[in-house]
């Protein structure tokens, strides 16, 4: 099996878990709960990605 084929394969049988979690999540709570949740985690990362400070380059030197 090739590391394409693995990733690939990761990738499908995450999508159906991700299925079945969140139809027993609203099914539990209810659309409104979820698009809270949603908008909490939507949040979180607008702000590490606000806050996450990348570095210029001028000191690296990946290629040399």
């Amino acid at each position: 099996m090739s590391a394409l084929a693995l990733v690939q394969t990761s990738r499908n049988f995450g999508s159906i878990i991700f299925q079945i979690v969140t139809g027993f999540l609203i099914e539990v709570f209810s659309f409104r709960m979820f698009y809270m949740i949603l908008f909490i985690l939507s949040l979180i990362g607008i702000m590490i990605v606000i806050l996450y400070k990348i570095p210029d380059g001028k000191k690296l030197h990946l290629f040399d």
